[in-house]
C-alpha cells in the first residue's frame, strides 16, 4: 500500500499530502477532499471511515458521499473523487487504496493534534 505524509501547513487548515510517486495533480485533488470535506478532526475522519466501510460492503443505501468541495462515488471496486466546482479532473483509486488513505490520515490526526506547521505520517 502507498504511504502518505500529511502536513497541515497554514493557519486556514489546508492539508498538504506527499507520497513517493504520487502525481502532484492527484495529491491536490486528495488535499481538496481532506481540507474541504474532512478536516483535521478525528470525529470527521471516523465518520468518513464508518460511512465508507458501509458503502464498500454494500450496507448503505448510498453509492458515495458528497461534501463541501468534492463528491466521492463507488462503482464496482473504484472510488472516484470529483470536484463539485470542476476545479480538476476526477481521480480514481481502488476502494482498498481509498480506505488505506483514510486510515493513514486518521493515524496522522490521532498522533498529531493540530498545531500550525505540524507534520504527521
Amino acid at each position: 500500500m502507498q504511504k502518505f505524509t500529511f502536513t497541515r501547513n497554514d493557519g486556514r487548515g489546508h492539508i498538504h499530502i506527499t507520497s513517493a510517486g504520487l502525481p502532484r495533480a492527484t495529491a491536490e485533488n486528495l488535499e481538496d477532499f481532506l481540507t474541504a470535506d474532512v478536516g483535521w478532526d478525528l470525529a470527521s475522519v471516523d465518520y468518513q471511515l464508518h460511512e465508507w466501510k458501509k458503502i464498500i460492503q454494500g450496507e448503505s443505501e448510498f453509492e458515495g458521499l458528497s461534501g463541501n468541495a468534492t463528491e466521492q462515488h463507488l462503482s464496482r471496486n473504484t472510488v472516484t473523487l470529483s470536484s463539485l466546482f470542476d476545479m480538476y479532473d476526477p481521480i480514481e483509486m481502488s476502494a482498498t487504496e481509498f480506505m488505506s488513505f483514510l486510515e493513514q490520515f486518521r493515524t496522522a490526526v490521532e498522533k498529531e493534534p493540530f498545531r500550525r506547521g505540524s507534520t504527521a505520517e
